[in-house]
Protein backbone atom coordinates (compact mmCIF):
# COMPACT_ATOMS: atom_id res chain seq x y z
CA UNK A 1 0.00 0.00 0.00
CA UNK A 2 1.28 3.61 -1.10
CA UNK A 3 1.65 5.93 2.52
CA UNK A 4 0.70 8.90 0.37
CA UNK A 5 -2.83 9.63 2.26
CA UNK A 6 -1.35 8.83 5.58
CA UNK A 7 1.40 11.15 4.77
CA UNK A 8 -0.84 13.55 3.61
CA UNK A 9 -3.27 13.25 6.78
CA UNK A 10 -0.39 13.72 8.99
CA UNK A 11 0.87 16.78 6.81
CA UNK A 12 -2.49 18.35 6.84
CA UNK A 13 -2.57 17.52 10.68
CA UNK A 14 0.62 19.47 11.45
CA UNK A 15 -0.24 22.05 8.93
CA UNK A 16 -3.46 22.80 11.02
CA UNK A 17 -1.60 22.46 14.51
CA UNK A 18 1.10 25.35 13.02
CA UNK A 19 -1.65 27.35 11.79
CA UNK A 20 -3.23 27.51 15.46
CA UNK A 21 -0.24 27.98 17.16
CA UNK A 22 0.43 30.52 14.49
CA UNK A 23 -2.86 32.29 14.90
CA UNK A 24 -2.44 32.10 18.71
CA UNK A 25 0.98 33.59 18.81
CA UNK A 26 -0.32 36.24 16.74
CA UNK A 27 -3.41 37.16 19.14
CA UNK A 28 -0.91 37.02 21.61
CA UNK A 29 2.16 39.22 19.72
CA UNK A 30 0.15 42.21 19.50
CA UNK A 31 -2.25 44.18 21.63
CA UNK A 32 -3.22 47.60 21.82
CA UNK A 33 -1.25 49.99 23.54
CA UNK A 34 -3.37 53.12 24.18
CA UNK A 35 -6.70 53.88 24.61
CA UNK A 36 -9.54 51.99 21.91
CA UNK A 37 -11.89 54.19 19.81
CA UNK A 38 -15.33 52.41 19.47
CA UNK A 39 -16.72 54.14 16.59
CA UNK A 40 -20.75 54.59 16.46
CA UNK A 41 -22.34 56.22 12.90
CA UNK A 42 -24.71 57.14 14.67
CA UNK A 43 -26.35 58.88 17.26
CA UNK A 44 -26.49 57.97 20.57
CA UNK A 45 -29.71 55.42 21.24
CA UNK A 46 -30.59 53.64 18.46
CA UNK A 47 -28.77 49.85 17.17
CA UNK A 48 -25.25 50.55 16.24
CA UNK A 49 -24.96 52.60 19.92
CA UNK A 50 -26.84 50.12 21.85
CA UNK A 51 -24.36 47.09 20.08
CA UNK A 52 -21.45 48.40 20.65
CA UNK A 53 -21.76 50.23 24.15
CA UNK A 54 -22.59 46.54 25.41
CA UNK A 55 -19.93 45.01 23.58
CA UNK A 56 -17.65 47.73 25.20
CA UNK A 57 -18.74 46.66 28.17
CA UNK A 58 -18.23 43.19 27.96
CA UNK A 59 -14.78 43.34 26.77
CA UNK A 60 -14.28 45.63 30.08
CA UNK A 61 -16.41 43.58 32.27
CA UNK A 62 -14.77 39.85 30.78
CA UNK A 63 -11.31 41.51 31.12
CA UNK A 64 -10.61 40.53 27.47
CA UNK A 65 -9.03 43.69 26.38
CA UNK A 66 -7.10 45.20 28.61
CA UNK A 67 -6.55 49.08 27.27
CA UNK A 68 -9.51 51.34 28.03
CA UNK A 69 -12.53 51.55 25.29
CA UNK A 70 -14.31 54.29 24.18
CA UNK A 71 -17.28 54.65 22.62
CA UNK A 72 -17.33 57.67 20.17
CA UNK A 73 -20.41 59.00 18.32
CA UNK A 74 -19.62 60.46 14.68
CA UNK A 75 -23.13 60.27 13.60
CA UNK A 76 -24.04 62.19 10.09
CA UNK A 77 -24.59 61.80 6.03
CA UNK A 78 -25.60 58.26 6.43
CA UNK A 79 -22.73 56.71 8.05
CA UNK A 80 -20.01 58.55 5.56
CA UNK A 81 -18.39 60.74 8.51
CA UNK A 82 -17.85 58.13 10.59
CA UNK A 83 -16.31 56.15 7.26
CA UNK A 84 -14.19 58.93 6.60
CA UNK A 85 -12.60 59.44 9.51
CA UNK A 86 -11.90 55.25 9.84
CA UNK A 87 -10.58 55.89 6.33
CA UNK A 88 -7.82 58.25 7.97
CA UNK A 89 -6.67 55.71 10.28
CA UNK A 90 -4.63 53.00 8.46
CA UNK A 91 -2.86 50.51 9.66
CA UNK A 92 -4.54 51.33 13.24
CA UNK A 93 -5.89 48.38 15.68
CA UNK A 94 -7.00 50.66 17.60
CA UNK A 95 -10.10 52.00 15.89
CA UNK A 96 -12.91 50.13 15.06
CA UNK A 97 -16.35 50.83 13.85
CA UNK A 98 -19.35 49.55 14.63
CA UNK A 99 -20.39 48.73 10.70
CA UNK A 100 -23.51 47.62 8.69
CA UNK A 101 -24.89 47.18 5.63
CA UNK A 102 -24.97 50.86 5.03
CA UNK A 103 -21.52 50.71 4.70
CA UNK A 104 -21.69 48.68 1.19
CA UNK A 105 -23.93 51.25 -0.08
CA UNK A 106 -22.22 54.67 1.01
CA UNK A 107 -21.34 56.47 -2.08
CA UNK A 108 -17.74 56.65 -3.39
CA UNK A 109 -17.33 60.04 -3.62
CA UNK A 110 -18.74 60.24 -0.21
CA UNK A 111 -15.89 57.41 1.38
CA UNK A 112 -12.90 59.28 -0.51
CA UNK A 113 -13.02 57.20 -3.76
CA UNK A 114 -12.44 53.73 -1.13
CA UNK A 115 -14.55 50.66 -1.88
CA UNK A 116 -16.32 49.76 1.30
CA UNK A 117 -13.85 46.35 0.90
CA UNK A 118 -10.76 48.07 1.64
CA UNK A 119 -11.48 48.46 5.21
CA UNK A 120 -10.54 45.28 7.78
CA UNK A 121 -13.70 43.19 8.36
CA UNK A 122 -13.38 41.36 11.98
CA UNK A 123 -16.59 40.35 12.71
CA UNK A 124 -20.17 40.19 12.75
CA UNK A 125 -22.25 40.15 15.60
CA UNK A 126 -25.94 39.70 15.05
CA UNK A 127 -28.39 39.80 12.36
CA UNK A 128 -32.15 41.46 12.66
CA UNK A 129 -34.42 40.94 9.79
CA UNK A 130 -36.53 43.86 8.11
CA UNK A 131 -39.99 45.01 9.30
CA UNK A 132 -42.72 46.89 8.02
CA UNK A 133 -45.03 48.89 10.41
CA UNK A 134 -48.14 51.28 10.19
CA UNK A 135 -49.27 53.10 12.72
CA UNK A 136 -52.37 50.92 15.24
CA UNK A 137 -55.07 52.39 13.44
CA UNK A 138 -54.09 52.47 10.15
CA UNK A 139 -56.61 51.36 7.43
CA UNK A 140 -53.43 49.22 6.02
CA UNK A 141 -54.62 46.00 7.67
CA UNK A 142 -51.82 43.57 6.32
CA UNK A 143 -49.30 43.27 3.78
CA UNK A 144 -51.56 42.12 0.95
CA UNK A 145 -53.03 45.60 1.49
CA UNK A 146 -50.43 47.36 1.42
CA UNK A 147 -49.40 45.69 -2.07
CA UNK A 148 -52.59 46.09 -3.91
CA UNK A 149 -52.50 50.01 -3.45
CA UNK A 150 -49.26 50.47 -4.52
CA UNK A 151 -49.68 48.00 -7.36
CA UNK A 152 -52.62 50.84 -8.37
CA UNK A 153 -50.63 53.58 -7.69
CA UNK A 154 -46.77 53.47 -6.49
CA UNK A 155 -47.23 57.09 -4.80
CA UNK A 156 -50.54 56.65 -3.20
CA UNK A 157 -48.71 55.56 0.28
CA UNK A 158 -45.62 57.34 2.01
CA UNK A 159 -43.20 55.23 3.44
CA UNK A 160 -39.86 55.94 5.86
CA UNK A 161 -36.92 53.94 5.32
CA UNK A 162 -34.87 56.53 7.94
CA UNK A 163 -31.51 58.41 7.02
CA UNK A 164 -31.33 58.03 3.45
CA UNK A 165 -32.30 55.80 -0.11
CA UNK A 166 -30.57 53.31 -1.31
CA UNK A 167 -29.99 52.08 2.36
CA UNK A 168 -30.98 48.23 3.60
CA UNK A 169 -34.01 49.46 5.36
CA UNK A 170 -35.14 50.67 1.44
CA UNK A 171 -33.96 47.89 0.32
CA UNK A 172 -36.02 46.01 3.00
CA UNK A 173 -38.96 47.36 1.43
CA UNK A 174 -38.19 47.43 -2.03
CA UNK A 175 -37.35 43.82 -2.76
CA UNK A 176 -40.95 41.84 -1.68
CA UNK A 177 -42.46 44.94 -3.57
CA UNK A 178 -41.13 44.22 -6.14
CA UNK A 179 -41.43 40.82 -6.10
CA UNK A 180 -44.69 41.10 -5.65
CA UNK A 181 -44.82 43.55 -9.04
CA UNK A 182 -44.98 46.91 -7.12
CA UNK A 183 -42.73 49.96 -9.40
CA UNK A 184 -40.61 50.11 -7.16
CA UNK A 185 -38.90 53.38 -8.87
CA UNK A 186 -42.36 54.82 -8.53
CA UNK A 187 -42.67 54.73 -4.76
CA UNK A 188 -43.14 58.08 -2.78
CA UNK A 189 -39.86 57.44 0.26
CA UNK A 190 -39.71 60.15 2.81
CA UNK A 191 -36.14 60.12 4.33
CA UNK A 192 -35.15 61.73 8.02
CA UNK A 193 -32.27 62.68 10.07
CA UNK A 194 -32.71 58.87 11.96
CA UNK A 195 -34.62 56.11 12.00
CA UNK A 196 -35.58 57.12 15.55
CA UNK A 197 -37.60 60.37 13.48
CA UNK A 198 -38.56 58.08 10.54
CA UNK A 199 -40.58 56.01 13.76
CA UNK A 200 -41.91 59.22 15.39
CA UNK A 201 -43.31 60.48 11.81
CA UNK A 202 -45.83 57.43 11.38
CA UNK A 203 -46.43 57.44 14.85
CA UNK A 204 -47.63 60.95 14.49
CA UNK A 205 -49.60 60.08 11.40
CA UNK A 206 -47.37 62.38 8.88
CA UNK A 207 -45.95 58.86 7.12
CA UNK A 208 -48.05 55.98 6.13
CA UNK A 209 -45.56 52.54 6.73
CA UNK A 210 -42.10 52.30 8.10
CA UNK A 211 -39.58 49.75 6.66
CA UNK A 212 -37.36 48.68 10.33
CA UNK A 213 -35.92 46.52 12.17
CA UNK A 214 -37.69 44.29 15.03
CA UNK A 215 -34.81 46.42 17.89
CA UNK A 216 -36.64 49.73 16.26
CA UNK A 217 -39.92 48.81 16.57
CA UNK A 218 -40.15 46.54 19.23
CA UNK A 219 -41.26 49.31 22.34
CA UNK A 220 -43.90 50.62 19.77
CA UNK A 221 -45.17 47.71 18.94
CA UNK A 222 -45.83 46.23 22.97
CA UNK A 223 -47.25 49.43 23.72
CA UNK A 224 -49.52 49.17 20.82
CA UNK A 225 -49.01 52.30 18.95
CA UNK A 226 -47.25 50.66 16.07
CA UNK A 227 -48.76 47.25 13.90
CA UNK A 228 -45.92 45.42 11.77
CA UNK A 229 -47.50 43.66 8.79
CA UNK A 230 -44.90 41.94 7.48
CA UNK A 231 -41.64 40.47 8.11
CA UNK A 232 -38.59 39.80 6.01
CA UNK A 233 -36.97 36.67 7.46
CA UNK A 234 -37.24 32.97 6.40
CA UNK A 235 -40.01 32.13 9.18
CA UNK A 236 -42.09 33.83 11.85
CA UNK A 237 -40.67 34.95 15.09
CA UNK A 238 -41.83 34.78 18.71
CA UNK A 239 -42.89 36.79 21.13
CA UNK A 240 -44.55 40.03 20.28
CA UNK A 241 -43.95 39.39 16.16
CA UNK A 242 -45.49 35.79 16.71
CA UNK A 243 -48.86 36.78 14.53
CA UNK A 244 -46.48 39.16 12.08
CA UNK A 245 -46.65 36.83 8.44
CA UNK A 246 -43.27 36.17 6.52
CA UNK A 247 -43.06 37.92 2.57
CA UNK A 248 -42.45 34.10 1.98
CA UNK A 249 -45.90 33.49 3.55
CA UNK A 250 -47.86 35.77 1.44
CA UNK A 251 -46.46 34.59 -1.54
CA UNK A 252 -43.96 36.84 -2.09
CA UNK A 253 -40.06 35.26 -1.31
CA UNK A 254 -38.00 37.81 -0.17
CA UNK A 255 -35.17 37.60 2.85
CA UNK A 256 -33.33 41.15 4.18
CA UNK A 257 -31.21 40.88 6.69
CA UNK A 258 -29.64 44.00 8.74
CA UNK A 259 -26.76 43.30 10.68
CA UNK A 260 -24.18 45.05 12.87
CA UNK A 261 -20.42 44.10 12.59
CA UNK A 262 -16.94 45.49 13.84
CA UNK A 263 -14.97 46.82 10.75
CA UNK A 264 -11.52 47.96 11.33
CA UNK A 265 -9.31 50.12 8.83
CA UNK A 266 -7.85 49.44 6.04
CA UNK A 267 -4.00 48.22 6.08
CA UNK A 268 -4.52 46.34 9.69
CA UNK A 269 -1.69 43.66 9.88
CA UNK A 270 -2.74 40.40 10.65
CA UNK A 271 -1.46 39.86 14.08
CA UNK A 272 -3.82 42.80 15.10
CA UNK A 273 -7.03 41.18 13.24
CA UNK A 274 -6.23 38.04 15.10
CA UNK A 275 -6.44 40.00 18.70
CA UNK A 276 -9.91 41.45 17.72
CA UNK A 277 -11.21 37.87 16.52
CA UNK A 278 -10.04 36.20 19.64
CA UNK A 279 -11.27 38.97 22.06
CA UNK A 280 -15.13 39.49 20.15
CA UNK A 281 -15.18 35.83 19.69
CA UNK A 282 -15.14 35.53 23.81
CA UNK A 283 -17.15 38.26 24.56
CA UNK A 284 -19.90 36.75 22.25
CA UNK A 285 -19.90 33.10 23.88
CA UNK A 286 -21.09 34.82 27.17
CA UNK A 287 -24.20 34.72 28.66
CA UNK A 288 -24.63 37.76 29.06
CA UNK A 289 -24.15 38.37 25.28
CA UNK A 290 -26.69 36.03 24.88
CA UNK A 291 -29.38 37.45 26.94
CA UNK A 292 -29.03 40.39 25.01
CA UNK A 293 -29.86 39.12 21.85
CA UNK A 294 -32.77 37.35 23.46
CA UNK A 295 -34.07 40.25 24.47
CA UNK A 296 -34.35 42.87 21.29
CA UNK A 297 -34.94 39.69 19.22
CA UNK A 298 -31.34 39.28 17.47
CA UNK A 299 -30.01 36.66 16.02
CA UNK A 300 -26.51 35.03 16.85
CA UNK A 301 -24.76 35.93 13.64
CA UNK A 302 -21.40 35.74 14.63
CA UNK A 303 -18.45 35.52 11.85
CA UNK A 304 -14.79 36.05 11.82
CA UNK A 305 -13.31 38.05 9.93
CA UNK A 306 -12.06 35.70 6.41
CA UNK A 307 -16.18 34.61 6.60
CA UNK A 308 -17.10 38.23 7.79
CA UNK A 309 -14.74 38.92 4.22
CA UNK A 310 -16.70 36.73 1.95
CA UNK A 311 -20.03 37.55 3.60
CA UNK A 312 -18.85 41.74 2.59
CA UNK A 313 -18.02 40.64 -1.22
CA UNK A 314 -21.43 38.99 -1.76
CA UNK A 315 -23.59 41.33 -0.24
CA UNK A 316 -22.10 43.78 -1.92
CA UNK A 317 -22.64 42.26 -5.57
CA UNK A 318 -26.45 41.82 -4.33
CA UNK A 319 -27.49 45.19 -2.70
CA UNK A 320 -25.50 46.89 -5.74
CA UNK A 321 -28.29 44.50 -7.91
CA UNK A 322 -30.86 46.03 -5.71
CA UNK A 323 -29.93 49.27 -5.75
CA UNK A 324 -29.55 49.62 -10.05
CA UNK A 325 -33.36 47.98 -9.69
CA UNK A 326 -33.99 50.94 -7.79
CA UNK A 327 -32.17 53.54 -10.69
CA UNK A 328 -29.90 54.16 -7.51
CA UNK A 329 -26.85 52.49 -8.55
CA UNK A 330 -24.73 55.33 -8.69
CA UNK A 331 -25.31 55.17 -4.96
CA UNK A 332 -22.81 52.16 -4.18
CA UNK A 333 -19.39 51.62 -5.22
Amino acid sequence: MRPYPLVRTLGLAALAWVTVVAGTAAAQGWKPSGTVEMIIPAGPGGGADRGGRFLQSLLRDQKLVASPIVVVNRPGAGGVIASNFLLQQNGSGEHLLIGSPTLLTTPTEATGKASPLEFTPIARLYTEYMMVAVKADSDIRTAKDLVERLRKDPQSISITVGVGLGNINHIGIALPLRRAGVDITGLRVVTYKSISDATTAVLGGHVDAVSATPAVLLPHVASGRLRVIALAAPSRMTGVFANVPTWKELGWDATVAFYHSVIGPRGMRPEQVAFWNDAIARAVATDAWKEMLKKFYLEDGYMDSAEMRRYMEEQHRELNAMLAALKLSGAAN
